[in-house]
This record gives C-alpha cells, structure tokens and sequence, in this order.
C-alpha cells in the first residue's frame, strides 16, 4: 500500500523501511517469498504502472509526465519504460490514442 500511494514520489527501498516497525533484511525477504518480487522491483513495477495509466490519459510531455510518476529524469523514465513494455513512451502513447 505505501508503494501504490507513494507511486508519484521518486521513494527508495529504504522509505518504505522507514515507514513500517520492521528492519530492511527481514521486510526485504518476507516481501519476495510473498509477492514473488523484490521491494526495487515492486516499486519501479508502480512508477511504470502509473506512467503506463497516465500516458494514456493525460497529454503532459515526457518531462512532467515522468517527474510526476517518481522519477528523476526523462533518461531514466524513458529507458525503464522501453526495458518493461518493449516500446518508448512516446511509441506507448501514440498506439493507444483514440
């Protein structure tokens, strides 16, 4: 949940850490035996997932669009994106215009 809620923030493994009464090794392992993925890929899986929701709806350029899914730069977004779904952004935008 604090991933999800915290998708539009560039948050790291060690925020989500933070956030609950336990230390990292022990959340990291229960994490992956549970969802099957580690904390950083859970995390990167929901800035993608909100960049993939908000590139569909919403016209913002690449820059704002990527600030306001957690990352850092334009860089980064745009080769995380093509590395997770096999197309940039932009090609990901203009096949599912209306």
């Amino acid at each position: 949940v604090f991933i999800r809620r915290h998708a539009d923030r560039p948050i790291r493994v060690g925020d989500v850490v933070a956030a609950l009464p336990t230390s990292r090794r022990p959340l990291e392992i229960r994490f992956r035996r549970e969802v099957g993925r580690t904390l950083a890929e859970e995390i990167m899986r929901s800035h993608l997932r909100r960049a993939r929701d908000m590139l569909v709806s919403d016209q913002m350029n690449l820059l704002d669009l990527a600030l306001a899914c957690g990352f850092r730069s334009q860089q980064h977004f745009c080769q995380a994106f093509k590395g997770q779904f096999g197309q940039t952004p932009r090609e990901f935008r203009e096949s599912h215009q209306l």
